[in-house]
């Protein structure tokens, strides 16, 4: 019974520590996918509609801040040396995630 507990443990936390074995990447599309990641960034007050830091905010701002500046976007998402770490004061998001967002990127951002 102990071993099924903690078996039962390590699997939650292998979950909760975004084990991202299971990422898919295939079809994605900002509304299949990107918006729901989009939606934390904007609705935690950092690029909302009409931010001075670059709204996030629907795909036509999300398209035009990446465009601004794709690499910049995608060494500060992954907290890469020389660029600014977002997002900002807090953890890194996933790998899954951030593999999600470089796919759609080079897949030209699909809406």
């Amino acid at each position: 019974m102990k071993n099924i507990f903690v078996f039962a443990l390590l699997m939650i936390f292998m979950a909760c520590n975004g084990d991202d074995t299971n990422c898919d990447t295939t079809n994605l599309s900002y509304t299949n996918g990107i918006s729901e990641i989009m939606k934390s960034c904007n609705t935690a007050g950092c690029h909302p509609a009409n931010s001075p830091n670059g709204s996030l905010a629907n795909y036509t701002d999300t398209q035009s801040f990446i465009n601004g500046g794709k690499t910049i976007f995608l060494g500060s998402i992954k907290h890469q040396s020389g660029y600014k770490a977002m997002p900002e004061d807090a953890d890194k998001l996933s790998d899954c995630t951030i593999n999600k967002l470089e796919t759609w990127i080079n897949a030209g951002m699909p809406e």
